[in-house]
């Protein structure tokens, strides 16, 4: 004979589960269904405890087990892909996200947090798909206007999001959130005295000062610059290498205190770990033994420039440092006016690949047109056939830098030209930087985009011509030709947006073409 629960026993499992004693839930529940009493509401309550506990296995397969029972049911459906989100497994979460979006078409939370999901993903095509939906039923959602903005930022579609920052402060008023967004549009745009003078606005919120901040590194202000560039942390403008909160039970780093040991931890982006990484001199000046949290793909690469630098990864055992720092806040020790970046540069090879031959002591060209970044990639990209008239040059040789599958844009742009453009080259210049390298240190110049192969030409010292849109990164001071964070650098900028005839023009003068 199946059990059946006194009501006193119902009542106090009710008192336990509203007081979120979720251990004492879990254990009621068992009981319960261990002794024969099924009922669907005992069997939610405990996949919702067994959640609240992060005890995700077990909450997935009590949440599986009322969708068998009742498949349409919206709530088993939302609650079992919100503990997939929380558990990170996105794809996962999406599909019965989406599932319970099919039985409830216009629910608001559902819209919102799959677009989340997308956003998260970065797929954000689908993401605005799904606040699409939620505006067009109530085109002012502010939850959605905001997220919508939000993502066209990310998309690099400013103008766009600017419009729905904009709806949002004109039906619900004005905030600092959203001037600090209004900022972030027009720093993007290029209107950066509008983006200053709208930002005063936003007051000393996180975002706020990090606007400052790259608006006084565009400018060239650097004392000025790093001081805000913190905040980029906490607003997640900055991302710091995944699994560094391994590490977060070491101090920050002061160079008055810790002055034997530190622990870099490096940021998301190769380019940025390169930039940076020129500054990693300068600590060895004021630090004994310094350990570095880096992308492994650069470790070759740093220890031949650095080799007292000690990696580790997250599978090292427990560090004992003094402290830690992301290699980004260098700057506000080693950085802060135009004289501190006069470091001298060894022109040095990196392991000559003898593979590259230079036919008939021809020049060597090294080409990169292109960057995967979602945000910025279609302002920077330049099409190969762009350079056409600079392939047509037989007093030279060129080599791909470029990472990624280019195969039907090489292979068009050789049928055109009846030759081949590129000499033999099979190296995997997306994973393996150290042959990149060594294919870059051959060169007797780099022509690239704003992308990976333009901070790893710089780090290298090799001659190089950075073509820019003319709405450019931070990192390349504005009405400035040359960069200091790399000597051997020439910028060539667009003179109109979207428009790369000037760049090839001044391309092919620079090397007499």
């Amino acid at each position: 004979m199946n059990y059946i629960p006194s009501k006193n026993e119902l009542i106090e499992f009710e008192k336990n589960f509203n007081a979120a004693d979720f251990l004492a839930v879990e254990k009621k529940a068992c009981y319960f269904i261990e002794n024969g009493f099924h009922d669907l509401r005992i069997i939610n309550y405990l996949a919702i405890a067994y959640a609240k506990q992060k005890k995700y296995y077990f909450a997935e397969q009590q949440f599986l087990k009322l969708i068998e029972y009742e498949p349409y049911d919206f709530d088993h459906l939302f609650n079992l892909a919100n503990l997939y989100r929380e558990n990170k497994k996105y794809d996962q979460a999406i599909n019965y996200f989406i599932n319970a979006l099919n039985l409830r078409p216009k629910s608001k939370k559902t819209l919102l947090v799959i677009s989340a999901l997308y956003f998260k993903k970065k797929n954000f095509d689908k993401a605005i798909l799904f606040l699409g939906k939620l505006l067009k039923d109530d085109e002012f959602d502010k939850e959605a206007l905001s997220q919508m903005g939000s993502t066209l930022v990310n998309m690099g579609r400013f103008e766009e999001a600017l419009n729905f920052f904009n709806k949002i402060g004109r039906k619900y008023g004005y905030n600092k959130g959203i001037y600090g967004d209004i900022s972030v549009c027009y720093i993007n745009l290029g209107h950066l005295n509008t983006a200053l003078k709208i930002n005063k606005l936003a007051g000393n919120t996180d975002n706020a000062i990090f606007n400052r901040s790259i608006i006084n590194l565009k400018k060239g202000r650097f004392l000025e610059g790093w001081q805000g560039y913190e905040h980029g942390l906490k607003n997640k403008s900055r991302l710091l290498k995944l699994g560094h909160h391994k590490f977060d039970y070491l101090p920050n780093w002061n160079p008055k205190i810790h002055k034997d040991s530190v622990l870099l931890i490096g940021e998301q982006g190769i380019g940025d770990e390169l930039m940076f990484s020129i500054m990693i001199e300068d600590l060895y000046s004021v630090v004994k033994n310094i350990y570095y949290f880096c992308d492994e793909r650069l470790r070759d690469i740093l220890k031949k420039r650095y080799p007292m630098l000690n990696f580790v990864d997250e599978n090292s055992p427990k560090l004992i440092v003094e402290a830690k720092i992301p290699i980004g806040s260098l700057g506000k020790f080693f950085r802060n006016n135009e004289e501190d970046f006069l470091t001298k540069y060894e022109k040095t090879k990196i392991f000559k690949n003898n593979k590259i031959i230079k036919k008939n002591n021809k020049k060597l060209i090294g080409l990169s047109w292109h960057t995967n970044n979602k945000q910025f990639g279609t302002e920077r990209n330049i099409n190969l056939k762009e350079f056409s008239n600079i392939f047509k040059n037989k007093d030279l040789n060129f080599i791909n830098l470029q990472y990624g599958y280019h195969s039907d844009e090489i292979f068009d742009l050789k049928k055109k030209l009846e030759k081949e453009i590129f000499i033999e080259n099979k190296n995997d210049n997306k994973n393996d930087l150290q042959g990149l390298s060594n294919n870059i240190s051959n060169c007797d110049y780099v022509i690239t985009i704003d992308n990976s192969t333009a901070h790893l030409a710089g780090f290298l010292n090799i001659k190089t011509y950075l073509l820019l849109s003319k709405v450019n990164n931070w990192r390349w001071i504005e009405n400035r030709r040359d960069t200091p964070w790399y000597p051997n650098t020439k910028l060539i900028i667009q003179e109109k947006k979207n428009c790369w005839v000037s760049v090839i023009n001044q391309l092919e003068e620079e090397l007499e073409i």
